[in-house]
């Protein structure tokens, strides 16, 4: 084999073996089809929980957890979701049932049905979490291991650094179901609130065939300048996506 070939070779096995070395997949390639794929996520089983705790008081938030079903094209989803909001040791729990034409809330053991101007507000974009949660800006330097199996299915686990004020941008709309001003801690310039971090975390599980999210997870501790320390946590899970989901109206 003359030199020449040889070179060429070597030019093509070089980053092949680069590749089979790293698992074979570009940790950005992977984060970015999976925050795509978002806006093709149509149904399945989601849990969500926000807190944010300053200083030495208990957390304040909310969780949420349930089956739903969105519209093609936009509009209300079909839902069951138990929310609840949390401060500090206090809980208090109401369930939404959204049937895609009418929508119901339980609470304290009594259901009743929701007026049309509150309906209006579960409606949808035809872009469902994707027009929220653009997680593909929320991070810096990804890497990508083997994640657990969910729901039968491989997945792959990707950590990365944090872009705070990125992630901020995002989770402040999240911030608006916690009430008034409990978004506080998240709405500082960027500037100040990058140096105000402390520490930060980001952890996302994707499906290893369908690219689909199963989980993210992010956390940051932040200490701005003659402030209380404050953490902040959000986690998003899904289960069995895109799988059939049955809505029924609540009995009474």
């Amino acid at each position: 084999m003359t030199r020449r070939p040889l070179a060429a070779a070597a030019r093509v096995l070089a980053p092949a073996v680069l590749i089979a070395g790293c698992g074979g997949e570009d940790p950005d390639q992977v984060l970015s089809q999976t925050a795509k794929n978002l806006r093709s996520i149509r149904s399945g089983e989601l849990s969500m929980r926000m807190g944010i705790q300053a200083g030495q008081s208990g957390a304040v938030g909310f969780a949420l957890a349930g089956p739903f079903a969105l519209p093609r094209s936009g509009g209300m989803p079909r839902a069951r979701v138990n929310y609840t909001q949390i401060a500090g040791d206090r809980r208090a729990t109401v369930t939404v049932t959204s049937t895609g034409r009418r929508a119901y809330v339980t609470a304290g053991g009594r259901t009743r049905r929701l007026p049309a101007a509150q309906v209006r507000k579960l409606r949808v974009g035809p872009g469902g979490a994707g027009e929220q949660l653009r997680i593909g800006s929320w991070v810096r330097d990804p890497k990508l291991a083997d994640g657990p199996e969910l729901d039968g299915a491989e997945t792959e686990r990707l950590t990365a650094a944090l872009d705070v004020r990125a992630a901020a941008r995002d989770l402040l709309r999240v911030a608006g179901a916690l009430g008034p001003g409990e978004g506080a801690a998240l709405g500082r310039s960027g500037r100040e609130l990058e140096r105000a971090v402390r520490s930060s975390s980001f952890e996302l599980l994707t499906g290893k065939e369908d690219r689909l999210l199963r989980r993210v997870r992010i956390g940051i501790a932040l200490r701005p300048q003659g402030g209380r320390e404050a953490r902040i946590r959000f986690a998003l899970g899904l289960r069995r996506p895109n799988r059939p989901v049955r809505i029924v109206p609540p009995r009474g």
